[in-house]
């Protein structure tokens, strides 16, 4: 679905987005008791922006998803739902429940461990 300037309700979808998008920025650590004591000023940058667009990644991801749900909902049509949807649905919900920066940095953890932890069997340096 395109930005349609003339449409009111797109509009409201992305004011709400870049709000709660920056709040999210603004407020992630408070909302997840992060402390943010003694941390530098180019940490708290980090996690706003981290936040920011991790929660804007979760608003795109829905309006991906609306798209075929409107386009049905104004004419007679079925809707499918594939895998790439169910993914792309719960990439919409992490994100813009603001979910998103702590799990892609799990994984990214995660995945370094698994490293290190299979070069530690094989013998090779962690």
């Amino acid at each position: 679905m395109t930005f349609d300037v003339s449409s009111p309700w797109h509009w409201l979808y992305w004011i709400a987005a870049l709000g709660m998008s920056l709040f999210y920025g603004l407020r992630a650590c408070e909302i997840f008791s992060v402390s943010t004591e003694g941390r530098r000023t180019s940490w708290r940058v980090h996690q706003f922006w981290l936040n920011f667009l991790g929660s804007l990644v979760g608003w795109v991801a829905a309006w991906a998803l609306l798209r075929p749900v409107v386009a049905c909902a104004s004419e007679a049509c079925s809707l499918s739902v594939s895998a790439s949807t169910v993914l792309v649905f719960f990439l919409a919900f992490i994100g813009i429940t603001g979910y998103l920066p702590v799990a892609v940095v799990g994984l990214v953890g995660g995945v370094n461990e698994f490293i290190a932890n299979l070069l530690a069997l094989i013998g090779g340096k962690p």
